[in-house]
Order: C-alpha cells, then sequence, then structure tokens
C-alpha cells in the first residue's frame, strides 16, 4: 500500500497546478520533438522539463509553478495511444503536439546516431506512425495539433506561429522563430555522464544526443545527410503515407547520391 501511495503522489495535483496549461510533444523518434521542445522552452512563459517523460508530475509541475510559468511542456519521442485518448484520467487535460517528418531524413538521422535497429523505431513502426498522424490530423481536435518538422521552419516559421498559438500563448517574442540561431538549449547536457558499464552502441547515442542539443534552431533536412542504406530506401518509397503526407518529388534524385 505504501508503495501505491508514493506512486499515486508523482501524479497528485499540488495548489495552483490546476491553472497551469500542461502540453505533451510527442513523435516518432528524431522527428524534431527536442528541438520544438527546445523553441518553446525559450519562451518566458513556458517551463520545459528538460528530461524526455510522457507526464507532467507533481515535481515539474512544482518548478513550472516556481518560475511563473503559464504553460508546462514535457516530452516523449515515442507514440502511445493514450496520450489521444479524449477520457483518460491523465491525458485529457493536455494539449498533445503530434511531429511528423519526412521517413528518409528520420531515418538518416538515426543511422548516424547509431539507433536505426532499436526497437520501436522499425520502417513498420513509423508507418504505423504516419497512420495515425494523418487520421488525428482529419479529425481536427482542439487537443491535439498535428505539425509537420519542416512547416516549423517553412513559410516564415509557419508551424512554429501555429503551435505557438494552438497552445493559447499570446505574448512572446518572435525571435524565438526569427532570430533563432542566437538561442540555444537550456539543457547543457540532456544524457548526463557516460558511463564506463554502458555498451558501445548506448555510448554512441549519447554522443550523438550531446552534439544534437548544441545545434541551432534550423531545419536538418538537408541532401548532404541523406545517408541511407538501399534497402531502407526501398521499404519507404513502397510506403503510401510518404506520399499522402507531401514526402516525394525530387527527392529520389538527391538520394541516388548519398545511398551507402
Amino acid at each position: 500500500m505504501d508503495i501505491i501511495n508514493k506512486f499515486k503522489s508523482v501524479f497528485e495535483k499540488e495548489p495552483g497546478e490546476y491553472s497551469l496549461n500542461k502540453v505533451l510533444i510527442t513523435g516518432f523518434p528524431h522527428s524534431g520533438t527536442t528541438i520544438l521542445r527546445a523553441i518553446l522552452e525559450n519562451i518566458d512563459c513556458v517551463y520545459a522539463h528538460p528530461w524526455e517523460s510522457g507526464v507532467a508530475s507533481s515535481a515539474v509541475c512544482k518548478k513550472a509553478i516556481k518560475e511563473k510559468a503559464s504553460h508546462v511542456v514535457v516530452k516523449c519521442p515515442n507514440i502511445n495511444e493514450s496520450f489521444f485518448d479524449a477520457d483518460h484520467e491523465i491525458y485529457k487535460d493536455y494539449k498533445k503536439v503530434f511531429i511528423i517528418r519526412n521517413p528518409y531524413y528520420t531515418y538518416a538521422s538515426l543511422n548516424k546516431s547509431k539507433t536505426a535497429n532499436n526497437p520501436g523505431v522499425r520502417m513498420e513502426d513509423w508507418q504505423k506512425t504516419a497512420q495515425y498522424w494523418l487520421a488525428l490530423e482529419e479529425e481536427k481536435r482542439d487537443d491535439v495539433i498535428c505539425v509537420k518538422y519542416e512547416d516549423l521552419f517553412a513559410r516564415s516559421f509557419e508551424g512554429i506561429q501555429r503551435v505557438i498559438s494552438g497552445l493559447g500563448i499570446k505574448d512572446y517574442d518572435p525571435a524565438v522563430y526569427e532570430e533563432n540561431e542566437k538561442y540555444s538549449h537550456k539543457v547543457n547536457d540532456i544524457t548526463g555522464e557516460l558511463s564506463c558499464n554502458s555498451t558501445s552502441r548506448i555510448n554512441d547515442h549519447v554522443k550523438f544526443r550531446r552534439w544534437q542539443i548544441h545545434q541551432p534552431f534550423k531545419c536538418a533536412n538537408q541532401p548532404s545527410g541523406l545517408h541511407l542504406k538501399w534497402e531502407q530506401v526501398q521499404v519507404i518509397s513502397n510506403m503510401i503515407e510518404p506520399t499522402v503526407l507531401g514526402y516525394t518529388g525530387d527527392i529520389m534524385c538527391q538520394l541516388l547520391k548519398t545511398i551507402s
């Protein structure tokens, strides 16, 4: 019973927490959840939890209240259907931001971090995520903001503006996205120290994450970075979802130059 009560206390609301606007950023790994959180955390009224988490715990909310924030942001780069359950005890009060990215660039990024073979990032996992994104986008729910990674930066940062507006944030400095290279992630080391007991694969990913959080706020979809395996290109090109999302066109010409 003590263990159950201790677990429940993590989610019990503190005075002032009821006035907080809770935001969950989610999507497929390497789709832009980190950069979107970093942009939002540079807005004065936003407190963004620095670690990956699917819930704004009582401790996180306390920090947000202490900083006089009106919005508390958490992010989880793995989709869970409970996030979008309108009647879920926890998530019914959250605003969800669901981000998706061109699968060719997503898997090029996963290859770079040496995590493309990890559980949860298989090609069929991306496909299911895309199907879910398309279904929610069609629903036009008030509590869900569906956005493409590419649109965050395109057309004068249209996607970022839409997310900020959808979260009900009105008083902020547009320099958050207009002069985005001058901002930095508030977390200097999101992954902690390398462990001598960690495997080489884990350490490689830790090094990638340390590099990632120090990149400027700009679109990372660069043709020069499209380093994919031929079998990855084949699987993605046989999916219908990338075409529905508009992720086709001259990208194949770029891929022919960079396939390994």
